[in-house]
């Protein structure tokens, strides 16, 4: 506390500032996930590929990357849906065109991102994906996690992107819990 500038005179100390010097502590070992809070089920068409690669962690290429299987279908977040004709990337899979109530693979090259036409969102497979109970201060949240989220260990940090940090607390026969830390 006394790092963050507090004194015995402070009576207050924003939350915000903890979160803060706790990100700093931890962001750089912490690798990332993809975590959907109550998904969508939107059918995939055009011959996406069969895995996706994001990193593990953005700063750091020597931890190599996630596979992420990918079949008929994916969870988007509500917020995420793209409207009618609208092109999306997901993230480490590539872009696609929400045509006929289905998410069309385009091929489109990254660029695509970089120019600054579509949006980037996170998503995990609607198969093999892991139900998750993420216990937060307001209360659980449900929702699914990447395939790789349910072989991580009791007490590892993930950063699940877009949500924030969380502790894997167990695997359940029906479901992994987790404890949200931070965003």
């Amino acid at each position: 506390m006394t790092g963050l500038g507090t004194s015995t005179t402070d009576v207050d100390l924003a939350m915000s500032s903890i979160y803060a010097n706790n990100r700093d502590l931890i962001d750089d070992e912490t690798d990332r996930r993809f975590f959907v809070r109550n998904g969508v089920q939107l059918p995939l068409g055009g011959s996406p590929p069969d895995e996706a690669n994001p990193p593990l962690h953005p700063n750091h290429e020597d931890r190599g990357v996630r596979e992420i299987p990918v079949s008929d279908a994916v969870l988007l977040e509500e917020g995420d849906l793209p409207d009618r004709e609208e092109r999306i990337w997901l993230k480490g899979l590539g872009c696609f065109q929400y045509t006929r109530d289905t998410l069309q693979y385009t091929g489109d090259d990254i660029d695509v991102v970089r120019e600054g036409d579509v949006d980037v969102v996170h998503w995990v497979p609607a198969e093999e994906s892991v139900p998750v109970r993420m216990r937060t201060m307001e209360g659980d949240v449900s929702g699914h996690a990447e395939p790789g989220v349910g072989g991580l260990e009791s007490d590892e940090l993930v950063q699940f992107e877009r949500v924030g940090f969380a502790r894997i607390d167990r695997h359940e026969d029906d479901e992994t819990v987790v404890y949200y830390a931070h965003p």
